[in-house]
C-alpha cells in the first residue's frame, strides 16, 4: 500500500469515527495516535496475525486491537462501500463491456468463482458441515471480478461442504438475473443479437446462457482453436485466481449472508487508488474518492 493511499484511508476513517484520533487519558497522557490505530487494524486483516501480537510491533494491548479492528471495518465499510460494494451502475458495465470487447469477448461481465476460506477457529460441533475436500472446516466465498480485479459481488458463507452448483442455487445474483434485475447488455456475436451478460466459469457451473466454459474439445480451425485455448481461460483466471491467495488465509471468520453492514468479511484486493482504475487512466500519485 502506497503512503498517500494509507494516509488516505487514516484521514477518511477519523472524520467518520472519533476514536481513531489521539487523545489524552484520565492521567493526561497521550493515548495511541491514528496512524497505529490504522497500522494495527490494517496488520491484523491483511495478515491475520492475532492481536497479542501487535503489542510487539506497536505497543498495543490485545484488547485495544482487536476494538481498533472492529471501529476501522464499519468506517471502511460506511465511507468506502457506496463506491465499492456496489453492483455496476450503467457507466460501470459500459466500461467492462468496452475492455472485455477489446480483449475478444463481447458482452462479458466478468468471471466467477468460488473459494474456500479456511475457518481456524470453527466450532467442533460444526466440523461436520463445514469440512471441505481439503480436510478443514472452511466457508465459501463466490466471487465476481473484473479484469483490474475489483470485486462487485461476493456472496460469502455457505458451509465448506458445498460445491460451486450448491452456493450458485442461493446466490443472490443469480437470483436478480432471474428477476431481470442485473445490468442491462445488448451485443452482438456471429450475427445474432443478445440483451444478456454473461460471466466466465469453471467446467462444473451448469450450461446457463449466462455462463461461458472452456471449450475442452474445440472443432474449429487451428487459428481458432488457439484463441479458445490461449484467450479464454487466461482471460478468467487473470480476474478471480488473483484474489485466491489473499482470500484463502487463516482467520476468525463465521458464516454469513451476502455482504452487508459490519459482517462483511474482508476481500483482499491489491494495492489500488480509491475507485477501480482502467487501463486509460493517466498515472496519479494521490487518489481521491470522487477522482
Amino acid at each position: 500500500m502506497s503512503l498517500n493511499l494509507f494516509k488516505h484511508i487514516a484521514t477518511e476513517v477519523t472524520k467518520y469515527d472519533r476514536f481513531f484520533e489521539q487523545r489524552r487519558n484520565a492521567a493526561g497522557e497521550l493515548g495511541h495516535s491514528t496512524y497505529q490505530k490504522v497500522t494495527a487494524a490494517l496488520r491484523m486483516l491483511a495478515y491475520g496475525i492475532p492481536a497479542d501480537l501487535i503489542d510487539d510491533h506497536l505497543a498495543m494491548g490485545e484488547s485495544t486491537s482487536i476494538l481498533c479492528v472492529k471501529r476501522f471495518v464499519v468506517a471502511i465499510v460506511n465511507v468506502f462501500g457506496s463506491t465499492y460494494l456496489r453492483a455496476p451502475n450503467a457507466q460501470d458495465t459500459a466500461r467492462l463491456l468496452e475492455i472485455n470487447a477489446n480483449r475478444g469477448f463481447p458482452g462479458m461481465l466478468g468471471s466467477i468463482n468460488c473459494m474456500h476460506w479456511s475457518w481456524k477457529n470453527c466450532p467442533a460441533a460444526w466440523h461436520g458441515q463445514f469440512k471441505c475436500y481439503k480436510k478443514d472446516a472452511t466457508i465459501v466465498l463466490e466471487a465476481v471480478a473484473d479484469q483490474e480485479t475489483w470485486i462487485w459481488h461476493a456472496f460469502f458463507g455457505m458451509p465448506g461442504s458445498c460445491n460451486d452448483i450448491n452456493v450458485l442455487q442461493r446466490s443472490p445474483l443469480m437470483t436478480r438475473l432471474a428477476m431481470r434485475e442485473g445490468p442491462l447488455v445488448e451485443f452482438e456475436a456471429n450475427g445474432h443479437k443478445y440483451n444478456y451478460g454473461y460471466f466466465l466459469a469453471d467446467g462444473i457451473y451448469p450450461r446457463w446462457q449466462t455462463f461461458v466454459k472452456p471449450i475442452i474439445q474445440p472443432r474449429v480451425p487451428r487459428r481458432l482453436l488457439e484463441v479458445s485455448r490461449y484467450g479464454q481461460q487466461p482471460c478468467k483466471e487473470d480476474r478471480i485466481d488473483r484474489t485466491k491467495p489473499g482470500a484463502e488465509d487463516d482467520g476468525d471468520a463465521g458464516p454469513g449472508q451476502e455482504m452487508s453492514g459490519s459482517r462483511r468479511p474482508r476481500i483482499p484486493l491489491p494495492p489500488m487508488p480509491l475507485r477501480p482504475r482502467t487501463s486509460m487512466d493517466p498515472p496519479r500519485n494521490i487518489p481521491g474518492p470522487n477522482n
